[in-house]
C-alpha cells in the first residue's frame, strides 16, 4: 500500500475539508497531479484527472471518503495503477470501461443460461409448436426443479442430480395425512429426461458452449425391489375389476347348465 508521504493530503487535512468545505470545493494534492478530495452534499469522494493520449481531459471516481486514512491511501494505491498503464500505453478509463463491459457482457451471457431465463423463454416457444403449447413438458420441469431455477444449466453437477433424485423421489408431504407419497420411478425418470432435452436444446442453440459432461455421467438409480414389488401389485390391482350383472348370469346359467348333465 502507498504511504502517506506519498500525497500531500494528509488525514487531518481531509478531514477538516470534509468538515467545512462547501458541497463541489476540492482539495488537491500538490505531490500527486489530477489527484483530489471533492466535497458532496453528504460526503466527500477522491478522484483523479488525467489527460489521455488524444489531448482529452477524463476524470476518474476513486472511492468515497470514509475516514482519511485507509480510503485514501487506496486512492493513491488506484493512481500508481493508472500511472503504470499509461506508461504501458494504455488508457485507465478505457480500461475501466472495457472491465465494466465484459462484466455485463458475462452477466448477460450467464443470465441467459439459467433454467428459469431458458425455460420460460427459447424453449418455450419452442414447445409452442407441441400439443397444448407443450404446457405439460414445461409444468413438469417446473414443477420436479423448482430448487434448479436460478441455476445455470452448465452448472448442474452430477451431486446436484443425485441429491435431486434422493428428494425428489420422496414425494410431497400429503396434508390430510402428514406423511411423504413417494412419487415413482416412471415420474422421476420422465421428469429428468424432459430438463436433459431442455439443456440439450439450450447447447444447439449455441447457448451452452458444450453439452454438460455431467448430465451424461448421471444415470438414475434404478428402483429398489420393495419399489418394484408396490408398483407391480398398483398395475395388478388396476387391472382387477368387479364382475357386471351379465357377466354374473352368465356364470350362474352355465353353472346350473353344468350341474343339469
Amino acid at each position: 500500500m502507498a504511504n502517506s508521504s506519498d500525497t500531500s493530503i494528509t488525514k487531518t487535512a481531509a478531514l477538516s475539508f470534509v468538515k467545512t468545505a462547501e458541497p463541489d470545493k476540492q482539495l488537491s494534492c500538490s505531490k500527486i497531479k489530477g489527484f483530489y478530495l471533492r466535497k458532496t452534499q453528504t460526503g466527500a469522494t477522491w478522484y483523479y484527472r488525467y489527460t489521455d493520449f488524444a489531448g482529452k481531459r477524463k476524470k476518474l471516481n476513486l472511492g468515497k471518503f470514509i475516514d482519511g486514512a485507509n480510503c485514501r491511501l487506496t486512492a493513491v494505491d488506484m493512481i500508481i495503477e493508472f500511472k503504470n498503464q499509461q506508461n504501458r500505453g494504455e488508457d485507465p478509463k478505457q480500461e475501466i470501461d472495457k472491465k465494466k463491459a465484459n462484466y455485463v457482457s458475462d452477466h448477460e451471457r450467464r443470465d441467459s443460461k439459467l433454467v428459469s431465463t431458458y425455460l420460460n423463454g427459447a424453449y418455450t416457444e419452442y414447445q409452442s409448436d407441441k400439443k397444448n403449447n407443450g404446457k405439460h413438458t414445461i409444468d413438469m420441469i417446473k414443477r420436479a426443479f423448482k430448487d434448479f431455477m436460478d441455476k445455470p444449466m452448465d452448472e448442474i453437477s452430477k451431486a446436484m442430480l443425485i441429491e435431486w433424485q434422493q428428494d425428489y423421489t420422496q414425494g410431497d408431504i400429503l396434508k390430510q395425512t402428514g406423511k411423504r407419497k413417494p412419487r415413482s420411478q416412471d415420474t422421476v425418470s420422465r421428469s429428468f429426461k424432459a430438463l436433459k432435452t431442455m439443456v440439450r436444446h439450450a447447447y444447439m442453440n449455441d447457448v451452452l458452449d458444450t453439452f454438460p459432461v455431467d448430465f451424461e455421467k448421471f444415470k438414475l438409480k434404478p428402483e429398489s425391489d420393495q419399489e418394484k414389488e408396490a408398483r407391480q401389485n398398483k398395475n395388478q390391482n388396476k387391472k382387477r375389476r368387479l364382475l357386471t350383472d351379465d357377466e354374473i348370469n352368465q356364470i350362474n346359467t352355465g353353472l346350473n347348465a353344468y350341474q343339469q348333465q
